[in-house]
């Protein structure tokens, strides 16, 4: 199967709607087909599909063929214009949902520089809100909200931590003593 080495389109059988060329046997033209596609080396079955070449570097042919043939002296399109035309912000219909979609680009937000200036050290301002009762479990915590005043964040987490364990372990107590009876 015939893949091409720029964007990895591969031949479909009995679908001729996209061609695939091998590069070229003269090391002229060959350098630059891969100048041209930005490419630094070549097998001798590495092929670069019909996408890159434009509609001009064809024969013209009797309309009665769908085979493609480059001219001898066809260069690709550079790898750049073809990704500005992929990138433009014409519309496109979508194969899948077969909608118009469109490329827009959006302006940058400055408040996001705003955001990472913030201070990440200091949360005294952040109120800590605990359920009364685990979810899990359905008993009380042992971490009250006086816990978390002045309080680090890693500290935070260890007593949250510390508090899920002795839950789990006075589930698995109950559990057993169950089992028992």
């Amino acid at each position: 199967m015939r893949t091409c080495v720029v964007c990895k389109k591969f031949s479909i059988p009995g679908d001729n709607s996209r061609s695939f060329h091998k590069f070229p046997d003269d090391c002229v033209l060959r350098d630059k087909w891969m100048l041209a596609l930005g490419i630094s080396s070549v097998a001798t079955s590495t092929t670069v599909c019909s996408d890159h070449f434009d509609e001009n570097a064809y024969h013209k042919t009797d309309g009665y063929t769908t085979l493609k043939r480059l001219l001898h002296d066809a260069i690709p399109i550079s790898q750049s214009s073809v990704e500005c035309d992929k990138l433009s912000d014409c519309a496109q219909t979508s194969a899948y949902t077969g909608t118009s979609e469109s490329s827009v680009s959006m302006p940058a937000d400055d408040d996001l520089t705003k955001i990472a200036s913030i201070p990440t050290d200091d949360i005294s301002n952040i109120t800590a809100s605990i359920p009364t009762d685990s979810a899990v479990f359905n008993e009380p915590t042992s971490v009250t909200n006086d816990d978390f005043e002045n309080e680090s964040h890693t500290r935070v987490s260890d007593k949250i931590a510390h508090s899920n364990k002795s839950l789990l372990a006075a589930d698995v107590d109950d559990s057993y003593e169950n089992r028992k009876r």
